[in-house]
């Protein structure tokens, strides 16, 4: 079952977490969660194997151009279909409960999304750029 995250899962997502992502502030993910179960427009969810973060958010030209986007999803091991009905709750959250007019998902970490992608129907819509020191 995918619901609402308190603070009493943290331990379970973040032990998730640092076994997905080789570079992960346990701390500082920590007191980030804290503060952001407190903001009407980030959701934290926990499944039985999955957790993830959903946020909606708009530009400062446009405060009426709500999008949803995918901050953060990690699984277990063998998690099944659970990551793809995660992403599920986070964009029907985003669409339907906080008014965003689309969603977006992406990766940083090299991760192919793109069988989720096509599972919830999204499209590509561009690619990325990054400059490193």
């Amino acid at each position: 079952m995918i619901r609402r995250a308190t603070e009493a899962d943290f331990l379970r997502i973040l032990t998730i977490a640092v076994s997905s992502y080789r570079e992960f502030d346990i701390e500082n993910a920590y007191l980030w969660g804290v503060k952001s179960l407190e903001n009407p427009d980030i959701a934290i969810w926990v499944g039985d194997h999955t957790f993830g973060v959903s946020g909606v958010t708009a530009p400062f030209y446009a405060p009426a151009k709500r999008r949803g986007v995918m901050l953060f999803l990690a699984s277990e091991p063998r998690a099944g279909y659970e990551p793809c009905k995660m992403l599920r709750t986070m964009i029907e959250w985003c669409l339907n409960e906080r008014g965003a007019t689309s969603f977006h998902l992406g990766e940083d970490t090299g991760v192919n999304l793109a069988p989720l992608a096509k599972r919830v129907g999204a499209t590509k819509d561009r690619d990325s750029y990054t400059l490193k020191l």
